[in-house]
């Protein structure tokens, strides 16, 4: 009766290790799975915010290249600044 009563006891703490290591490995798997979605969002959030500065920056470049460009044609044309005739 004993032998039967270890080797019950044995498949008990079996399957209770089993379930355990079930467990541990889901929690793994839903701890990696949250990091990789926080880490998407990050990468995410951080090219929004950059393709924002970079098209801001294009912008000012290119009002800084009409300001320029209009400058030039003023002078050429002898046209003051303020697009007054001089009447």
């Amino acid at each position: 009766m004993k032998p039967r009563l270890v080797m019950l006891a044995a498949i008990a703490a079996l399957a209770a290790c089993q379930a355990k290591t079930q467990q541990s490995v889901q929690n793994q798997f839903n701890q990696t799975e949250a990091s990789i979605r926080n880490t998407a969002e990050t990468i995410e959030n951080a090219t929004e915010v950059s393709t924002r500065a970079a098209a801001n920056e294009i912008d000012a470049q290119a009002n800084s290249i009409s300001n320029r460009v209009d400058a030039v044609e003023r002078a050429a044309t002898g046209r003051p600044a303020n697009g007054n005739s001089g009447k």
